[in-house]
Parts: structure tokens; C-alpha cells; sequence
């Protein structure tokens, strides 16, 4: 119990510059997603990246590229995106985002393209002035089935992302 206690502490504590981080002029680059050595297709990829410029205080727009592979199914998705954070002045920042994504994907010689369309809740953990860690729910719809369920194709996904930003 005491141990919960001292973990829950340390995430309260604020870290010095984090509120700095999400100001007007302020840029976010972040990667997350999982690589999977030995999934039942073979190794399994599944990354996103983004960029982002804060515009004001706490709100930042830019672009995402997504990437997933195994051996059966490739998906590659580009779009612009925004971020609204909500400043605690704390080390954990709570945020909310959406995506707009041009997306295609290919299952087993079969292609699709679609438009996507994605929202995401999560929080950013500052466990330095300018570095987070990231945890964050990821709900996306597609206006044609790009994303893999077991062996056939659908047009929504849903899924945990862990990632790390910095902020510069």
C-alpha cells in the first residue's frame, strides 16, 4: 500500500517546464505502437508517428503517418491531426485528439483505400522537462473496411496505445 501511495505521489508532483511545453510555438514529435516478433502472422508492426506545432496555449495541429504489417495485411494511413491538452500543472497532462487520414491497406493481395477518421483520449506523463510518456485510447472509422479483424477486413478499430513524446 505504501508503495501505491509513493507511485500516486510522484505522478501528482509537477515537473518544472511542463506548462512551458504546451505553449503557443512549442513542437511535439511522438511515436507509439508495439512490433510483435512472434504473432501468429509472423512479426506484426504497428507504429504511429506525429508532429505537431502548439498554435496557443495548449492546443497544438499537425500530422500523423500510421504504419501497421504482418505477413498477411499492410496498412498505411497519412493525414492532419489535432490535440487539445489539458494543462493541470502537473507531470500528468490529460489530452483528447482527432485525425483525418488518407488511408490504404492491402490483406492478403486485396486492396482498399478509405478515409479515416480517428479520436483519441489518453494522458502524457512528463517524466522530464521536455520528454512524456503517453497512454492513450484509440477509436477509428473508416469510410471503406481497412482495418484487420482475424482474417477479414472492417471499417473500425479500437486499440491502447503506448508511446513517448518530446517537446522542443
Amino acid at each position: 500500500m505504501k508503495k501505491l501511495i509513493v507511485l500516486l505521489a510522484l505522478f501528482a508532483m509537477p515537473v518544472a517546464g511542463s506548462a512551458l511545453m504546451l505553449s503557443e510555438g512549442m513542437n511535439e514529435a511522438a511515436l507509439s505502437g508495439v512490433v510483435d516478433l512472434n504473432s501468429a502472422a509472423g512479426t506484426k508492426i504497428d507504429l504511429d508517428l506525429f508532429y505537431g506545432r502548439f498554435i496557443t496555449d495548449d492546443i497544438e495541429a499537425g500530422g500523423t503517418l500510421t504504419y501497421r504489417d504482418d505477413n498477411n495485411y499492410t496498412l498505411f494511413a497519412i493525414g492532419p491531426a489535432v490535440d487539445y491538452n489539458f494543462d493541470t500543472g502537473m507531470a500528468v497532462i490529460p489530452y483528447v485528439g482527432a485525425a483525418c487520414q488518407f488511408a490504404q491497406a492491402d490483406l492478403e493481395n486485396d486492396d482498399h483505400t478509405a478515409l479515416d477518421f480517428g479520436l483519441e483520449g489518453g494522458v502524457k506523463v512528463f517524466v522530464t522537462e521536455c520528454i512524456a510518456v503517453s497512454a492513450a485510447l484509440k477509436l477509428d472509422y473508416a469510410t471503406e473496411s481497412i482495418y484487420q479483424d482475424k482474417d477479414h477486413l472492417t471499417d473500425n478499430d479500437a486499440r491502447i496505445e503506448i508511446g513517448l513524446r518530446a517537446f522542443f
